[in-house]
């Protein structure tokens, strides 16, 4: 690159300096990224497991494994004993009426 823009005087040094500090971002900024994305990935997993974060459909994970055949699956936190007890009471209300 440095043929090209070398007939350009101290402009194409500048351009060139430039490019190459642009180079120089854009690879610190993935050599970050990749990392920082594996890390998030994992702390959403993790939060979703515990019942402290939805789902990216809108539902609880932690109420997606259990089934009637295997309640030893049901993964039971504050979060989701106090979504139960609401449902509950909300159905409780409904059947009254």
């Amino acid at each position: 690159m440095e043929g090209v823009l070398a007939p350009l005087g101290p402009v194409g040094r500048l351009v060139d300096l430039f490019l190459a500090a642009n180079l120089v971002l854009i690879g610190l900024l993935v050599a970050v990224s990749v990392p920082l994305y594996v890390f998030v990935r994992d702390v959403r997993k993790t939060l979703r497991r515990f019942g402290l974060a939805r789902s990216e459909r809108g539902e609880d994970v932690a109420a997606e494994g259990a089934t009637a055949d295997k309640p030893e699956r049901t993964v039971v936190g504050p979060a989701v004993e106090e979504r139960r007890e609401a449902t509950e009471s909300r159905s409780r209300r409904e059947t009254d009426r």
